[in-house]
């Protein structure tokens, strides 16, 4: 608002501009649903996830915080995610993140190794995806703990194996009979 005003500087009246933001305050109100709906989500997901930002984690939700074996978020933000990745894959990461960085192109799906706060190496399934933050280039990191699969796989290939060596003949069929596997020394005999 501007005061008019006449030759002897007296006020006559007043100019205006007035702008119809009923839109952008819409628009306004919906993207900060969105945005709470996300954090939500996030922060209740069973997946672990990060935010990397200039080599710093700025965010990390419940699960990554439980996952990296800290009891507070304080003890994971701010640092380095190369603090907690496993040194054998800090080279890879590296690449996957100036990839990201440089392209915008989200990583695939990999597994990898981290380091707890314990010291206690964790088999991981990780992906990630690079957007803005604050008008800043950062990276959002979701990684599960697949430990527990990685040693059910590698009993499972023991088991294998064990059986493939086995000086016992072993065959085994499905429920109707049908045979399913015989063991090399069913073959010989």
């Amino acid at each position: 608002t501007y005061t008019i005003t006449d030759d002897n500087n007296e006020s006559v009246g007043f100019w205006s501009i007035i702008r119809d933001i009923t839109e952008r305050k819409k628009t306004e109100a919906a993207l900060k649903e969105s945005e709470e709906q996300y954090r939500a989500l996030v922060e209740i997901s069973n997946n672990a996830v990060f935010i990397n930002q200039n080599n710093m984690i700025v965010y990390a939700n419940p699960a990554a915080i439980k996952l990296f074996g800290a009891q507070t978020a304080n003890e994971v933000l701010y640092k380095s995610p190369f603090d907690f990745f496993h040194p054998d894959y800090h080279e890879l990461i590296n690449k996957r993140i100036k990839l990201m960085l440089e392209e915008g192109v989200p990583a695939s799906l990999i597994e990898e190794k981290i380091v707890r706060l314990d010291g206690k190496i964790l088999d991981v399934e990780t992906t990630a995806a690079p957007f803005m933050l604050k008008g800043e280039r950062a990276i959002q990191v979701i990684f599960r703990d697949i430990t527990a699969r990685k040693q059910m796989e590698e009993a499972l290939r023991k088991l294998s194996q064990a059986v493939e060596q086995s000086p016992a003949s072993i065959v085994i069929t499905d429920t109707s009979g049908s045979i399913e596997y015989v063991n090399p020394k069913f073959l010989k005999v």
